[in-house]
């Protein structure tokens, strides 16, 4: 893993549905997502950025506690 930031927005894909969410910024994946922890292999969930490079994004209490590229 890196501290590098990723390059906004990004794009959370949830492959249950195949629905994806995009967002803008920091503060607005928190507003949405509350609990988020893009690490845990049981959502079947994935991130990646502008780019398409994949990110590590946890979210907890509306609160982003990394946000950074794999």
């Amino acid at each position: 893993m890196s501290n590098e930031k990723p390059e906004f927005p990004i794009k959370v894909t949830w492959h249950e549905d195949a629905e994806h969410e995009f967002f803008k910024n920091e503060i607005d994946a928190a507003c949405t997502l509350e609990w988020f922890d893009s690490r845990d292999k049981d959502a079947a969930v994935s991130v990646v950025d502008n780019q398409g490079k994949p990110v590590t994004l946890v979210v907890e209490q509306l609160e982003v506690k990394h946000c950074h590229l794999d």
